[in-house]
């Protein structure tokens, strides 16, 4: 697991990952620090990552 906060413009950026499939999920700005948070599988976004080349991925979810 990989945490990420988003950049002024509200982006994320992961380097150095291997080549596969990756799920990224969006905790809600609203949550307790302490509170325990993982979604299920059908909320997660499914990112195919290949080698060699950036990835971009647009996440259609709202700017908090």
């Amino acid at each position: 697991m990989q945490i990420a906060f988003p950049d002024a413009e509200g982006r994320f950026a992961f380097t150095d990952l291997r080549p596969g499939e990756y799920r990224i999920a969006v905790r809600p700005a609203d949550m307790e620090s302490g509170e325990r948070w993982v979604p299920g599988l059908e909320k997660m976004f499914a990112v195919e990552v290949a080698g060699g080349t950036a990835t971009e991925v647009e996440l259609p979810v709202a700017k908090q």
